[in-house]
C-alpha cells in the first residue's frame, strides 16, 4: 500500500481537528490557512473515501474513528478524535475532491514550517518528537494528484520571474494554473500564456479566487514590475482584464 507521509514542525492539537471555524492563522501574514475548516473538511473526505490517515502528535497517535448517531432517525457517521465526539460528519463537503483534501493537509503543514512530503510503500507508521505526522493511504484519485503535483502545487516549480507580490512560471499544462502562495486556487481555464502564484490574492471559503480578485491582484503584480519576457507573455495572452489599462 502506498502512503503519503506529510510532516511538519510543531504539535497538532485535538482542537485543530475538532473545532470548526477557529483558526490561529487568520490575519497572520504569510499563512495559507484562515478559515478554521480545512482540516475538518479534509478529514470528512478521507473517511468518506476510505483513505483515513494515521495522525501522530509527536510519537503519540491521535485516534481517528467514527460513530453512528441518529439525526431524526437518519443514521449519520460522526467523526471522533481520541474518543471525543466532534460536530463533523463524514458527509461534510460533499463536493470536495481528493486534491482539495490533500491541499488542506499540505497547506497546514506548510504553515507550521519544515514541511516534508514523501510517497512511501508500506512504511513503518511512527511519529517523531516535536513534529506532526500524517500517513495518508493513497487511492487512485489521490495518486493522480501526486503524479500531477505541479498542476496543484507550485512548491517544486522554478519561477521565471519573482517580485514581492508573486511569481510567474512557464505554463506547465493545457490549462492555466493560478496559485495562492504556491497552492492552486482556481479551476478557470483562462486564455493566459503562463502560470502565476500570487501572494495576497483573496480566496473564498472554498479556497478559490474570484475572477475580480484575480484581475486586481494580477494588475498589481504587473505594475510592481516584471521583466521584458514576462511582459511579452502578458501582452500575448488573450485574457485582457488582468492587464493594466494602458496595456489592454
Amino acid at each position: 500500500m502506498v502512503y503519503l507521509k506529510v510532516t511538519n514542525d510543531g504539535l497538532i492539537e485535538t482542537e485543530d481537528l475538532t473545532l470548526i471555524g477557529s483558526s490561529t492563522k487568520r490575519g497572520v501574514e504569510g499563512k495559507i490557512g484562515e478559515f478554521g475548516s480545512g482540516n475538518k473538511f479534509s478529514l470528512a473526505w478521507y473517511f468518506r473515501n476510505n483513505c483515513v490517515p494515521k495522525v501522530f502528535r509527536g510519537t503519540e497517535e491521535m485516534k481517528l474513528d467514527t460513530k453512528v448517531v441518529l439525526h431524526r432517525d437518519n443514521p449519520v457517521k460522526v467523526l471522533t478524535v481520541n474518543g471525543i465526539d466532534t460536530s463533523i460528519t463524514s458527509n461534510m463537503g460533499p463536493k470536495w475532491t481528493g486534491w482539495m483534501a490533500l491541499r488542506e493537509t499540505i497547506s497546514n503543514a506548510l504553515d507550521e514550517g519544515n514541511c516534508t512530503i514523501k510517497s512511501l510503500v508500506n512504511p513503518d507508521m511512527i511519529g517523531e518528537d516535536g513534529k506532526t505526522t500524517y500517513y495518508i493511504p493513497m487511492n487512485s484519485e489521490l495518486e493522480r494528484v501526486i503524479s500531477n503535483f505541479d498542476h496543484y502545487f507550485a512548491l517544486e516549480r522554478t519561477p521565471i520571474f519573482t517580485n514581492t507580490l508573486g511569481s510567474m512560471y512557464e505554463r506547465s499544462s493545457d490549462c492555466f494554473n493560478l496559485y495562492r502562495q504556491g497552492i492552486r486556487c482556481s479551476d478557470d481555464n483562462k486564455e493566459i500564456n503562463f502560470d502565476v502564484s500570487l501572494n495576497n490574492i483573496e480566496i473564498n471559503e472554498s479556497r478559490l479566487a474570484l475572477e475580480s480578485d484575480f484581475d486586481k491582484a494580477m494588475r498589481d503584480f504587473i505594475t510592481e514590475g516584471i521583466d521584458h519576457r514576462c511582459m511579452h507573455l502578458v501582452l500575448s495572452s488573450g485574457y485582457n482584464d488582468m492587464k493594466p489599462r494602458k496595456f489592454s
